[in-house]
């Protein structure tokens, strides 16, 4: 037991803190004291219900390695938390719950398995018409286009992304860059439950 205590207190930095009192521990020291708690025994599934509450951002960046640690030892995490950037760094999925019932389940970096992905088109100078020229693109959707920056929808695979490069260089347009920006758990969420009031 004592080796436990001794490797679970490392894990959540707080090897010197072992003979204080837990009412003379700060919030957030208290908050690793739980977290540690609910890891010593060495579960297969952990429960979280907001982990990250009052940790300053030395320590939540040290919980989310713990909790990538324990992912990546086989354990399944389950976290709530109201604040889902908190939740980017060890996510894989989404589970929305409402009035005691699921009702969402998803992965939550499965674009690019759709073949959907948001693309990023940089240029070294402004070029007037490529916009329009993007628009009859059958796989492309969504357009906004800002100065040198044109981001939009594109629906394919990465050999058909590469083909769409390709042929906008052939086409001689001023291109510095393509890329793709990942949604991030905020945007997943949204857009499957941004009209609904209640969703959390």
């Amino acid at each position: 037991m004592k080796a436990a205590v001794q490797l679970t207190a490392k894990r959540v930095h707080l090897l010197d803190r072992l003979n204080d009192k837990t009412g003379n521990l700060s919030r957030g020291l208290r908050q690793r004291l739980a977290i540690g708690q609910a890891i010593i025994h060495g579960p297969k599934i952990i429960l979280l219900d907001e982990p990250a509450s009052g940790l300053d951002p030395k320590a939540r960046h040290q919980l989310s390695e713990l909790l990538l640690e324990l992912r990546d030892e086989g354990k399944t995490l389950m976290v709530s938390s109201h604040i889902l950037s908190e939740l980017e760094d060890y996510s894989t999925h989404m589970m929305v719950i409402h009035d005691g019932k699921m009702e969402e389940h998803t992965a939550i970096r499965d674009q690019r398995v759709q073949n959907e992905r948001t693309l990023v088109l940089t240029l070294f100078r402004p070029a007037e018409g490529l916009a329009e020229a993007l628009s009859r693109e059958e796989r492309i959707t969504q357009i906004q286009a800002n100065g040198t920056v044109i981001e939009f929808m594109f629906e394919g695979t990465d050999e058909a992304q590469h083909q769409l490069l390709k042929q906008l260089m052939d086409r001689g347009w001023p291109i510095s860059a393509l890329a793709v920006r990942e949604k991030n758990l905020q945007e997943t969420y949204l857009e499957k439950f941004g009209a609904h009031p209640h969703a959390s």
